[in-house]
């Protein structure tokens, strides 16, 4: 793969990621804040807490070499 195809590749890969959905979910009150939100300000609107974490949709299973 050349340095134009890794790039092209990079570059759609980054407009799939935009389109997507990303929601974080309060440590504390375990509500669900749209990715928006937290942009604008860096707290749960439910409750105020700081502490929010992306939740892990699928599984990874790495394999030890």
């Amino acid at each position: 793969m050349n340095a134009k195809n890794a790039k092209q590749k990079l570059q759609e890969m980054h407009i799939s990621q935009e389109n997507k959905m990303v929601t974080y979910k309060c440590f504390n009150c375990n509500q669900t804040i749209k990715g928006e939100t937290v942009r604008k300000r860096i707290r749960c609107p439910y409750c105020g807490s700081k502490i929010l974490y992306k939740p892990r949709l699928v599984n990874t299973k790495i394999k030890a070499v």
